[in-house]
């Protein structure tokens, strides 16, 4: 008689209703259907996955596969080590008068 659903797993029910604690009063304007299809979802989906879900794209599509760079090849980034380096050389020489006055 009634639309025989199969039974949910218990973690979709917990994190059903984690949702709908997480929501308050706004889980009455969204469709239940829409929140149960992600409690299911969340349980058999990597954070990954789902956001490529959202971004429509397929997950394998190598977007986000990544170059390995060697160390050596890294570019520099250090913006201010002219700036460092002289101010290094300007303290050691520093150092090395106050050395020389105190002996």
């Amino acid at each position: 008689l009634g639309l025989a659903r199969p039974p949910a797993p218990p973690a979709a029910l917990d994190r059903f209703g984690d949702m709908i604690a997480l929501l308050g009063p706004r889980f009455k304007t969204l469709p239940h259907g829409a929140i149960w299809e992600r409690a299911v979802l969340e349980g058999t989906t990597t954070p990954l996955q789902r956001k490529m879900q959202r971004m429509h794209r397929p997950v394998g599509d190598g977007v986000l596969a990544k170059k390995r760079i060697a160390p050596e090849d890294v570019p520099d980034m250090d913006t201010e080590k002219a700036t460092r380096k002289s101010w290094l050389t300007i303290r050691r020489k520093q150092r090395e008068n106050e050395m020389r006055s105190l002996s």
